[in-house]
């Protein structure tokens, strides 16, 4: 690889690890003003918002998303799409999505009751409570 070439790696890696806090920080900001909206019943810009941060990966977005559609605040209820977005967000961590996907099916609850597969999201609520320090959570 020539020097010219490495310069414009090191300087586009340099560029990433500058900005890399900035996008986050608007990421945060971003997710507090979806919950400020959520909080003060706008669902339809909770909604909105959340949408966007969730299709970015923003587990706790891919939570409220979820629950946005099981409830129908804000958009249209959809008992399928909800259940997509809590799976997408407990998959990635979230623990509270797992506990409620856990309940979903052990009380049929928008889904068909099936005991086995609560088992699963509630034992891996407890495995991800574990490993985020939640323990208290799991009693």
């Amino acid at each position: 690889m020539n020097l010219m070439a490495k310069n414009i790696i090191r300087g586009v890696t340099l560029l990433f690890l500058l900005l890399t806090p900035f996008l986050s920080v608007a990421e945060n900001d971003a997710y507090e003003a979806a919950l400020t909206s959520f909080e003060a019943g706008d669902y339809k810009g909770a909604y909105t918002s959340f949408r966007d941060l969730a299709e970015e990966g923003v587990v706790d977005a891919q939570y409220y998303l979820g629950m946005l559609y099981l409830y129908g605040q804000g958009v249209r209820k959809s008992n399928s799409r909800g259940m997509e977005w809590l799976k997408q967000a407990a998959g990635n961590g979230s623990y509270q999505a797992a506990v409620n996907l856990g309940q979903m099916y052990l009380s049929g609850e928008g889904v068909a009751p099936n005991e086995t597969v609560a088992i699963q999201w509630l034992e891996l609520a407890d495995k991800l409570a574990k490993a985020q320090d939640l323990e208290e959570d799991c009693d």
